[in-house]
């Protein structure tokens, strides 16, 4: 059973949350409110996962998570949790370990959350309706998991390249994805010429082979 901890404010009461852990087949531990106490007890409460949102601890929040990950003996993973995420500061959180973003508003469904934590320890990202990209988990609707870290700091793609990858892994076409994304399908055409360029494919179901591949 994976066993959850969280760091930061919880939208759910306690008792709520843990009835909703329960049901999605899974352990709750402990919620801790101050970073220093997280640091100092991670290593002897050794949850799977920890849920933490870095916003609420001001600006250097993100810092935390960093700390954490030097801090931590073992191979916990640390999910960015937010109401309203930001691009930049998720994007900032996965730049210092953590290992995906989950949303807390899904925090109320358990048949939602459920592949989210099965993904999470399978080692990949995951990126839940409010996120730019999109990486989608939610009930009644699964899409394929794309690996944003290795795209993002190995493959140095841009943020907007991400999108265009969700795109095109959904099977968006350009004009679809500009509407998506309030661009024009030209503006795609670009995006996606420039993507196959630093992933070496030569079109859309290349692309898609590779990136599901990572």
């Amino acid at each position: 059973m994976v066993s959850i901890a969280t760091l930061g404010e919880i939208n759910n009461n306690e008792k709520e949350t843990i009835d909703l852990l329960h049901r999605a087949g899974a352990l709750w531990k402990r919620s801790f409110t101050s970073p220093k106490k997280c640091i100092s007890e991670i290593n002897q409460l050794r949850p799977d996962i920890l849920f933490m949102d870095p916003t609420g601890f001001g600006a250097y929040g993100v810092d935390v998570i960093a700390a954490i990950r030097h801090a931590c003996e073992y191979n916990l993973k640390i999910i960015y949790w937010s109401d309203s995420p930001d691009p930049a500061t998720v994007f900032a959180a996965l730049a210092n370990g953590a290992d995906g973003f989950f949303e807390k508003g899904l925090m109320t469904d358990s048949e939602c959350l459920k592949p989210v934590l099965t993904s999470v320890m399978k080692g990949c990202q995951v990126f839940c309706k409010g996120m730019i990209n999109g990486n989608l988990l939610q009930a009644g609707k699964q899409s394929f998991t794309i690996n944003s870290s290795r795209l993002l700091f190995e493959l140095k793609i841009t943020p907007r390249e991400l999108d265009v990858c969700r795109g095109l892994v959904d099977g968006e076409t350009a004009i679809s994805d500009g509407s998506r994304l309030g661009v024009s399908s030209e503006t795609i055409k670009t995006h996606r010429a420039n993507l196959y360029k630093k992933i070496n494919v030569r079109n859309q179901k290349e692309a898609v082979r590779f990136i599901l591949s990572l």
